[in-house]
């Protein structure tokens, strides 16, 4: 029980529901803020007069780093709610486990008809109240 206090709170369902969009969609995001970005610079360069092409250069090329660093850290954050979802999922099969073997009938609650569910919420609820 002590190793279950020590995890992360438990993603909830539409945490990792927006993680796999975010994941889905970064790309496409990343992609089409890149090319708002060139075209923005397009049009700077068209009004741009006495500034250097290189400083130009440097102001795109700052600006495309800043998009990608967003949609990394964007990638980042979900694939993290995505991996303990997994990680938990692991964790739930093996409580499961650990009950059938406690159970000597098979059916994966113990005699007095306690369920895994119900164990893993009252030990999210434990965890939650310290």
């Amino acid at each position: 029980m002590r190793v279950y206090w020590e995890l992360p709170p438990r993603p909830a369902v539409d945490e990792v529901e927006a993680a796999v969009t975010v994941l889905a969609s970064t790309d496409t995001q990343e992609e089409a803020r890149l090319a708002n970005v060139a075209r923005e610079e397009a049009a700077r360069l068209r009004e741009a007069e006495g500034v250097p092409g290189e400083l130009l250069a440097v102001l795109r090329e700052a600006r495309r780093a800043v998009v990608r660093l967003h949609a990394l850290q964007q990638r980042k954050d979900a694939a993290h709610v995505v991996e303990l979802k997994r990680r938990f999922k692991v964790l739930d099969g093996l409580i499961q486990r650990a009950s059938q073997v406690v159970s000597p009938s098979g059916e994966g609650s113990s005699g007095s008809g306690v369920e895994m569910e119900e164990v893993v919420e009252e030990m999210d609820a434990r965890r939650n109240d310290v």
